[in-house]
């Protein structure tokens, strides 16, 4: 068993996605290039693949460790979340547009879960959307300059995007369902359109739209996505969000998002669960996602700290998410995960002081209490929203 009054470093799981870069994550870790796509490392217990904790001469997965100790390694959390570790940490770094999508709320997430395992959908089928029963809410920290659509744009903006192509029926109908303010329905005719219509109309907008930036969106996407892929066009419809390092981005269950490039981390609630529409080779669910979204999301806040108070604003209580740039000593006793975002981190709990590199993570059990963070630039996840340290 490990002993829950020190902290662990954690192996964490690599993820090669076609969508990820062959150059961010292994420059900023250290790794060695081979040359292939490298998308997430994910520092957690996700049962799918949990990070690994040295235990003697072994590596253990971390969901086995917390399982052994619960109340020692989870604390007070465990009354809320049960045995398991309620949120999830990983290094992300998109090359390709990652695939339109949003995650569902923790309702939705329990039908959509129990409904796939009545249909007998295998877990590790690309045809599930659904491989856990929670929700998924998430916030991205940019490490390098970042950038991904996010939420959706006002209906007469969209429109003034669509306006300057031609007019044939499928394009009439889009503009004139977002001139009067009916986004749930244009989209919804987007998403169900036969691939000629799309192809049609993306070929339209790109010659004689040009300059507008949701078209200059699209002509970027086309260089990896065919022209009769809905998510092309759905792009319009979602707000450009771009990030300097240190900002955030916090995404809610059922907006729609589509991370494009740079390096960042992400921290959310422990969950895969993703409903996706387009720009991807994924398994795509548009009935899935038409009945998850949330049309009324609005332009995403971009989000910093600042010394006197390290922590993001976080409207929901699986985690909590602080960056440090200079010392501190944070005495929140949920259970954290440290990510180092500079060379030369110490971790000190307990008894224990770790020493981490650049891209490395530790777990720090609830029963180690205050923890003392120094040497450079640290993200801490924890368990409580908006709690302070």
């Amino acid at each position: 068993m490990m002993r829950t009054e020190q902290a662990a470093i954690l192996h964490g799981t690599h993820h090669r996605y076609a969508w990820g870069s062959t150059q961010s994550i292994q420059d900023f870790c250290e790794l060695e290039q081979d040359g292939l796509p490298l998308a997430e490392v994910w520092f957690g217990a996700h049962p799918s693949a949990p990070s690994l904790v040295a235990h003697g001469d072994e590596l253990v997965p971390l969901d086995h460790v917390i399982q052994e100790d619960p109340e020692g390694n989870l604390g007070e959390v465990q009354r809320a979340y049960g045995d398991s570790l309620p949120f999830l940490v990983k290094l992300l770094a998109p090359q390709q547009a990652v695939s339109l999508q949003v995650h569902p709320n923790r309702t939705q997430a329990e039908l959509g879960f129990a409904k796939e395992e009545q249909q007998g959908v295998p877990l590790g089928s690309a045809e599930r959307s659904f491989v856990d029963r929670n929700h998924k809410p998430e916030m991205v920290i940019a490490i390098t300059d970042f950038e991904g659509l996010v939420g959706f744009r006002h209906s007469s903006q969209i429109a003034e995007s669509l306006a300057g192509a031609h007019m044939n029926p499928f394009a009439q109908r889009l503009l004139e369902l977002l001139r009067e303010e009916r986004l749930s329905e244009a989209f919804a005719a987007l998403l169900r359109a036969e691939p000629h219509q799309v192809s049609y109309l993306v070929d339209e907008l790109l010659v004689n739209r040009a300059g507008d930036a949701a078209i200059e969106k699209v002509r970027q996407l086309t260089a990896t996505y065919p022209s009769q892929d809905p998510g092309l066009l759905a792009s319009m419809f979602l707000n450009i969000v771009r990030l300097k390092p240190g900002e955030a981005v916090f995404v809610g269950a059922g907006v729609p998002h589509s991370y494009q490039g740079g390096l960042a981390a992400e921290v959310m609630a422990n969950s895969d669960n993703v409903i996706r529409a387009g720009l991807t080779k994924k398994f795509v669910d548009v009935d899935g996602l038409l009945s998850t979204v949330d049309f009324d999301s609005a332009a995403a806040r971009v989000l910093s700290v600042h010394p006197a108070n390290p922590y993001f604003e976080i409207p929901v209580p699986d985690f909590s998410v602080a960056l440090l740039h200079n010392d501190a000593t944070l005495a929140q006793s949920s259970p954290r995960i440290a990510l180092a975002l500079s060379k030369g981190v110490r971790i000190q709990s307990g008894v224990t002081t770790l020493e981490l590199d650049r891209g490395q993570a530790a777990f720090v059990p609830a029963s180690v209490g205050a923890l003392r963070i120094s040497g450079g630039t640290t993200l801490v996840a924890g368990v409580g929203g908006t709690s302070k340290g």
